[in-house]
C-alpha cells in the first residue's frame, strides 16, 4: 500500500508531525547557526576587553622594562580565577615581535620569536600590522586550533609591544555543545507536547469523516441509515458534509415513499385492468343469458315450474352483474 493510499487519520497526524519536526529542526538549525555566531563574537568582544585593560596597563611597566611585573599583570586573570577563565594564554611580544612575557613561561621562553613559537604563531607573525595605530587584529583561521586576537600596546604615537590573548577553540565547542544539548531537549520536549496533540487533533476531525463514509457506503440499501447533527454541531465544511448527508437522506426517505406508493398504484391498476377484464368476460354470456329468459317470458308459455326456475335464473343473473359492475369499480376508484 501506498502512503497516499493510507487514511486520513493516519495521514493527517504523519502529515502535521512531519511539518512541526521539520519546522523544530529547521528552527534548531537557524538557532545553532546563530548561536554559534553569537559565542565566537562573545569570544572576540571578551578577548578586545582584556587585551585592552593588559595593554594598557603593560604599557608604563614595559615603559620601565619591569619583567616580573608584567608577568604579574598577564598572570592576573589566571590567578583569580582559573577555573572561569576562558582565556588559555596570554603572551607580550615586544617591537620585534620576540616574547617579552607570557602567561605560559615554561612553554614561552623570553626573547623568543613568535615564529619560532610554532606554524600559527608563524602565520600570525607574518599578517600582523605593526603600526602604532593598528586596529585590534583577529586571527581565527580554519586550520588553526586557536583564536589569537592581538592589539599593540601604544601610547601617543609610540608602540612598546603587542599583546596576544589565544583562545582555544575547543572552548567554543563546549560552549555550543551545552547550548546544543538545551536546545536538544527543549525540542524534544515541545515535540513530545506538539506530536500527541496533532495526533489526537488528527483522529478527533478525521472522525466525523469516518462517520459520513460508513453511511455513504450504506447508500442503496434498504434502510440507509440517518446520521445524528450533534455527533457534529459545527458550521464548518465537515459541518455543511453532514448537513448535505441529511439532506441527501430525507430526499432519499422521500423517494423510497414515493417508490412504495407507485408499485402500490401500478399494483392496484394491474388489479383493475383484471378485474375489468373479468367483469368482461362475465358480462358477455350473462348479458346473452338474460337477454334469452327476458324473451323466452315475453313471448313463451312455460309451465309454472319452468316459469319459477326461469325468474331464479333471471334475478341471479342480474344478482351476478351487479356485483362483477361493483367490483369492478369499487377496483377501478382505488387505482
Amino acid at each position: 500500500m501506498r502512503l497516499f493510499d493510507l487514511s486520513l487519520r493516519y495521514k493527517m497526524p504523519l502529515w502535521g508531525g512531519g511539518l512541526i519536526l521539520a519546522t523544530a529542526l529547521a528552527l534548531s538549525a537557524s538557532f545553532m547557526f546563530q548561536a554559534w555566531d553569537n559565542l565566537h563574537q562573545d569570544l572576540q568582544d571578551n578577548a578586545e576587553t582584556l587585551g585592552g585593560i593588559m595593554a594598557r596597563t603593560l604599557f608604563p611597566v614595559m615603559l620601565h622594562d619591569e619583567v616580573w611585573q608584567a608577568y604579574e599583570v598577564v598572570s592576573l586573570p589566571f590567578v583569580i580565577k582559573p577555573e572561569s577563565a576562558l582565556t588559555e594564554s596570554l603572551m607580550v611580544f615586544d617591537s620585534q615581535l620576540r616574547v617579552y612575557v607570557s602567561s605560559r613561561p615554561n612553554e614561552h621562553s623570553l626573547m623568543q620569536p613568535m615564529a619560532a613559537l610554532g606554524p600559527e604563531f608563524a602565520a600570525l607573525a607574518g599578517v600582523l600590522p605593526m603600526a602604532a595605530d593598528a586596529p585590534v587584529y583577529v586571527r581565527d583561521a580554519h586550520a588553526d586550533q586557536h583564536i589569537y586576537v592581538a592589539l599593540p600596546i601604544a601610547s601617543d604615537g609610540v608602540r612598546l609591544g603587542t599583546v596576544v590573548v589565544a583562545y582555544h577553540k575547543s572552548v567554543l565547542w563546549q560552549r555550543f555543545s551545552q547550548l546544543m544539548q538545551s536546545a536538544l531537549w527543549i525540542t524534544l520536549l515541545v515535540l513530545g507536547v506538539l506530536l500527541p496533540v496533532t495526533a489526537y487533533w488528527g483522529r478527533r476531525m478525521m472522525r466525523p469523516m469516518q462517520w459520513i463514509t460508513g453511511r455513504i457506503r450504506l447508500i442503496g440499501d434498504a434502510q440507509t441509515p440517518a446520521i445524528d447533527p450533534a455527533l457534529y454541531p459545527y458550521k464548518d465544511e465537515v459541518g455543511q458534509l453532514f448537513q448535505a448527508y441529511a439532506d441527501m437522506h430525507a430526499k432519499l426517505q422521500e423517494k423510497a415513499i414515493f417508490e412504495k406508493e407507485m408499485v402500490k398504484s401500478e399494483r392496484m391498476a394491474a388489479v383493475g385492468r383484471l378485474t375489468a377484464s373479468i367483469a368482461h368476460e362475465i358480462n358477455n354470456p350473462l348479458g346473452g343469458m338474460l337477454n334469452a329468459i327476458s324473451t323466452l317470458k315475453r313471448h313463451g308459455s312455460p309451465d309454472p315450474v319452468t316459469q319459477k326456475t326461469i325468474s331464479l335464473l333471471s334475478g341471479a343473473g342480474f344478482a351476478c352483474g351487479q356485483e362483477a359492475i361493483g367490483a369492478n369499480q369499487l377496483v377501478g376508484g382505488r387505482a
